[in-house]
């Protein structure tokens, strides 16, 4: 099977297992929503803030390693296992104990044990690295993604069972916990080897220096896309940083689903495209016109009818949340194709532009939070919608050697959508604020949902009918 073939099956596979176990996940996690409070969500945030940033540092970038590498012998993979193992045990040693300090500066002694807790996680996600980074290198996202369902179903499974019975933030903890057991197990369990970590590190200077760089990225990025929460974790209470952190949380839903699915399959793409700057730029723009196909009526449509949706899948309590949805879903198209430049950055081999262009991302974002903070929650929303697209064309302008394109060329692959998606969204706003104000929300948000679906079908048919010929040819492949 050649390479267009591997990446496209590993998509869909991809892209179709994991739409079928989250739409199940989904709903479980706007029940468990519903039954929370605001303030579990807030204290789980924070939590998760310190936990995140050390997940993305916990395999010092050398997955990407055993991703883009060529040639891939037995003793680098155990190397990379042993150094794996070590840095996993240190991170979980600092956040154990470090637990007591986080609590002191937001002052909340309830974070302190929900900290030791998560911080099992690193002894725990130490050993799923190498075997699930071999599965992406092989493009086998099939097994890989049945797997991640399975224990993503399992945890919220046991996350609604705490929930309902009362345990409140608890629930998310050991919900998490729990998915990251259980993931490990199967995935070594059904790995055909069993890799035993080796400790002698010679010759590792090149493979640490490429996943140094890769390292640094990652770590930049989990700084500023958790900066928000940072900050207004220091300038709110904790129930008004849970309804930012659930807003959030639903624009991005998709995004963080589908974006892993992405890097998985384009990273191992790009890497066997080296030297071939024609082809990495024919498969960077029919990517773009394909997401852009997808992800601008699903976000734009999505911000159209937050404030509804909000009060219909939460309840009422969370009505403060529908505003702050409506401007975060109108970034997140951005946010999607920014997953695009990492892998094909570092798959041709230029980790050092790839940690810049996050690097700009990193200084620009956090200074535009701390302005935006003074107008609080929806001050902190603008700053993502008014400065990620800035960020975001700076990255596109520097890349464009690297990955054979233009600015025009990549404008031209997004802009007919786009177009399209903010005609519907004129639409469904007009209606909601001077037609259907006198509904009750059930009835709008059907309603408009309607609305949106046929307003779309129309441009199918006529703007985007050749648009549409492409994204149905892609997937036939």
């Amino acid at each position: 099977m050649d390479l267009g073939k591997k990446s496209m099956s590993a998509l869909r596979w991809g892209f179709g297992t994991r739409l079928a176990g989250q739409i199940l996940a989904w709903s479980m996690s706007i029940y468990v929503i519903r039954l929370l409070s605001p303030e579990d969500y807030g204290l789980n945030a924070i939590a998760m803030l310190f936990v995140g940033f050390l997940m993305l540092l916990n395999e010092m970038g050398l997955s990407a390693v055993l991703i883009q590498r060529t040639e891939l012998e037995d003793k680098v993979i155990r190397q990379i296992f042993g150094l794996i193992v070590l840095v996993n045990a240190f991170l979980f040693v600092a956040l154990f104990f470090g637990s007591y300090f986080i609590a002191a500066i937001f002052e909340e002694p309830r974070l302190i044990m929900i900290i030791k807790v998560l911080s099992l996680h690193f002894l725990i996600s130490s050993l799923e690295v190498v075997p699930t980074s071999l599965l992406i290198r092989d493009f086998k996202l099939k097994k890989k993604e049945i797997i991640y369902v399975v224990a993503s179903l399992s945890g919220g499974v046991l996350t609604l069972i705490m929930a309902f019975m009362g345990y409140g933030v608890w629930s998310l903890i050991i919900g998490f916990i729990a998915s990251a057991a259980l993931r490990t197990c199967i995935i070594n369990y059904l790995s055909p080897k069993i890799w035993i970590p080796s400790f002698s590190f010679e010759n590792m200077k090149s493979n640490i220096s490429f996943g140094g760089f890769v390292l640094l990225e990652r770590g930049m990025w989990s700084l500023y896309t958790q900066a928000d929460i940072l900050i207004l974790g220091k300038m709110v209470t904790k129930e008004m940083l849970g309804f930012y952190s659930v807003a959030m949380h639903l624009s991005s839903l998709i995004m963080h689903k589908t974006g892993a699915i992405l890097y998985n399959v384009a990273f191992p793409t790009f890497s066997r495209l080296q030297g071939s700057p024609d082809k990495i730029s024919y498969f960077f723009l029919k990517a773009m016109r394909v997401m852009a196909f997808l992800v601008f009526p699903v976000f734009i449509g999505m911000s159209a009818v937050a404030n509804d949706l909000v009060v219909v899948l939460l309840g009422e309590k969370w009505r403060i949340t529908g505003p702050i949805l409506t401007i975060l879903c109108l970034v997140m198209p951005m946010r999607v194709f920014s997953n695009l430049l990492p892998p094909a950055l570092q798959g041709a081999h230029q980790p050092r532009k790839s940690t810049v262009n996050v690097l700009i991302a990193f200084i620009l974002m956090p200074l535009s939070f701390m302005m935006g903070v003074q107008w609080g929650l929806i001050g902190v929303s603008f700053a993502w919608l008014i400065m990620f697209p800035i960020v975001f064309f700076i990255m596109i302008y520097r890349s464009e050697n690297i990955l054979g394109i233009t600015m025009s060329s990549f404008l031209e692959s997004i802009m007919q959508p786009f177009f399209c998606s903010m005609l519907m969204y004129a639409i469904l706003m007009f209606s909601n604020h001077f037609i259907l104000t006198s509904f009750d929300e059930l009835s709008r948000l059907l309603i408009q949902i309607l609305l949106g679906l046929l307003i779309y079908l129309v441009l199918l048919k006529t703007i985007l009918r050749e648009r549409f010929k492409e994204v149905i040819e892609v997937l036939k492949k």
